[in-house]
């Protein structure tokens, strides 16, 4: 939040109790930092915004880069790849996604550690049968 972030939640696991802990530190007034990591690297690196000069440009941004340099709200929806080999279900819910809106797929690689389809074969299928753009997600 101090660094800009518009859009705060949880991931695998999060139940409303951690939504209730997060809406109260939101709510508390800030704490002073304590030694830690910095809020602002010491000198830009190759890895950050601060230093994206020495990153690698594409000849052509993707809709979700546009879509942020832009400053639009970004609608993103996690979806898990199916746990056999058909990804008819996993398309079909991509379809509804797209025309209600969604901007882009985050296709996770099962971080519950149970066998599915590859989550990269997902993300390709998705971009190429729904024409909606994909977030590969390891966590």
């Amino acid at each position: 939040v101090e660094a800009g972030a518009c859009l705060v939640g949880g991931c695998c696991g999060t139940t409303p109790g951690h939504i209730a802990a997060m809406r109260a530190a939101l709510d508390a007034p800030p704490r002073p930092r304590t030694a830690g990591v910095p809020a602002v690297p010491a000198e830009p690196d190759r890895f950050t915004s601060r230093g994206a000069e020495s990153l690698p440009t594409a000849d052509q941004p993707t809709q979700l880069a546009e879509k942020l340099a832009a400053g639009h709200f970004v609608v993103g929806v996690e979806m898990d790849p199916p746990r056999g080999f058909s990804p008819h279900k996993v398309l079909a819910g991509a379809h509804l996604l797209a025309e209600a809106g969604a901007d882009v797929i985050n296709v996770a690689d099962s971080p519950m550690a149970r066998m599915r389809m590859s989550a990269w074969a997902v993300a390709h299928l998705i971009q190429r049968e729904v024409r909606l753009e994909t977030v590969l997600h390891f966590p």
